[in-house]
């Protein structure tokens, strides 16, 4: 399912505004934040030092979106809101227990979002809230033919184990394009897949670019 636009204007500023002021002093394309496994209630996966120093603005973007995640999936994945409530811990920073930020720009050379690969532990279905100024950086679908054009205040709903997927290149030099991944890791909720039809979320976005 894609949401063309969703989020209101004061959010998404909002949430720029930080993103903006840890891009000018991050040194990794991609943080992870949350629980990550059975064996680690609360981590941060990084080896950054001043990722320390930026963790509080990082919580504080998923403060301003986990409402937005719970209604999302009340409407659009029922099925998977109810399976990770089930698994939900005060230790988890929203229903799911795993956020990953990603950022892109033209001083990008190499960035795992930019090559084409699944999701491999993954389970259930992932949302990707985008953010920035940003022309390209489209997510493409090789095994589906298509490509999906994204914008700030988009929001992808999407099964990544079992969909290849991979991130187009920015196109002006000063684009730049943020991605905020809310996901759960099988290890975390004990359970090896989660029963869904594969093609459920995918078919929905390819029914939306056909219209």
């Amino acid at each position: 399912m894609f949401l063309r636009n969703i989020l209101p204007e004061n959010t998404t500023t909002e949430v720029t505004n930080i993103l903006d002021k840890i891009n000018q002093r991050r040194s990794k394309e991609n943080y992870y934040i949350g629980s990550w496994g059975k064996s680690s209630s609360f981590l941060f996966k990084t080896n950054d030092t001043i990722f320390n120093e930026l963790s509080s603005q990082f919580i504080k973007i998923i403060n301003l979106l986990k409402n937005y995640v719970l209604e999302i999936l009340k409407f659009g994945n029922n099925k998977m809101r109810k399976f990770l409530e089930k698994y939900n811990s005060s230790d988890f920073l929203s229903i799911y227990p795993t956020v990953c930020f990603n950022f892109l720009d033209k001083s990008v050379d190499e960035n795992r979002i930019l090559h084409i690969h699944p999701d491999k532990e993954d389970t259930g279905t992932s949302l990707i809230f985008y953010f920035g100024k940003f022309k390209g950086g489209a997510i493409s679908f090789p095994e589906l033919n298509f490509k999906l054009m994204v914008q700030s205040a988009d929001v992808l709903l999407f099964d990544g184990k079992n969909n290849l997927h991979a991130v187009e290149s920015l196109h002006g030099k000063d684009d730049v394009r943020y991605s905020v991944v809310f996901f759960a890791h099988k290890a975390d909720l004990g359970k090896t897949s989660y029963p869904m039809n594969r093609g459920e979320v995918m078919k929905g976005i390819k029914n939306k670019i056909n219209n």
